[in-house]
């Protein structure tokens, strides 16, 4: 295991001028935007505060990401330890490194933050923005909590020249046909909801994604393929 040793410089780090143990979900993005890293140090008055990674911001509940004040860290830089931290929990990725006073020094990780985000980026939105998928794609409106989600997917597509149609979760019913569409949600519960309520509605084939599924790679055969290639090998026909 190679790890990487990152300085302050090369990290995501948003200070506080007050202690606080949330952020609003929409606040929070609007910090950090653009920060090519799967973790954000929170520091109060110069010393390591919390920690928000990848997994708090998935697990966020009515759009408040927690801070996680309960972290494991290194007192200075100590490669030997950081490795064998890596080794016994296989769920931490990011050690952070502090001084004798707390202060945030830099952090050990599993990979190189900047690597994995140029690559997903163009695996996951390639095919997402290069391709048009023939058959009609139709963007589920959701309610205002999560509406910052919907526009940022609604500004890509239109930046990319997708075409689509967008759909009120009550106007479910009017948008029906007998033409299969790819109907794409906020998330599950959006998507759950709407299958249970207009279940008996659902006479004819239709296809159904969350935001997530559209444009997150996974793992295909060792190769990292978006949803629209994934669906492309299945036979869906589409256009560069």
């Amino acid at each position: 295991m190679n790890l990487i040793q990152r300085y302050l410089d090369e990290l995501s780090v948003v200070s506080l001028d007050h202690k606080k143990t949330e952020f609003n979900r929409t606040e929070f993005f609007d910090i950090i935007y653009g920060q090519e890293s799967d973790i954000t140090y929170i520091t109060f008055e110069n010393q390591l505060y919390g920690v928000i990674s990848a997994g708090d911001i998935k697990r966020c509940e009515n759009g408040i990401i927690k801070i996680n004040q309960r972290f494991t860290y290194l007192l200075n830089w100590d490669y030997r330890k950081a490795k064998k931290i890596f080794s016994e929990k296989r769920n931490i990725n990011k050690v952070p490194v502090v001084d004798e006073t707390g202060c945030l020094l830099g952090d050990y990780s599993r990979w190189d933050d900047k690597r994995w985000y140029r690559r997903s980026k163009e695996v996951c939105l390639h095919g997402l923005f290069n391709s048009f998928i023939n058959k009609e794609m139709i963007l589920v409106n959701p309610g205002k909590e999560k509406q910052w989600m919907f526009e940022f997917v609604r500004d890509c597509f239109a930046r990319e020249k997708v075409k689509y149609k967008v759909c009120c979760m009550k106007d479910f019913p009017l948008f029906l046909t007998k033409e299969e569409a790819y109907w794409i949600f906020v998330d599950e519960e959006d998507l759950y909801c709407v299958k249970g309520i207009y279940r008996e509605l659902i006479k004819y084939p239709q296809s159904f994604f969350t935001f997530k599924d559209l444009i997150e790679s996974v793992t295909v055969s060792g190769e990292e393929k978006g949803i629209l290639n994934q669906l492309m090998e299945r036979g869906v026909q589409c256009s560069a």
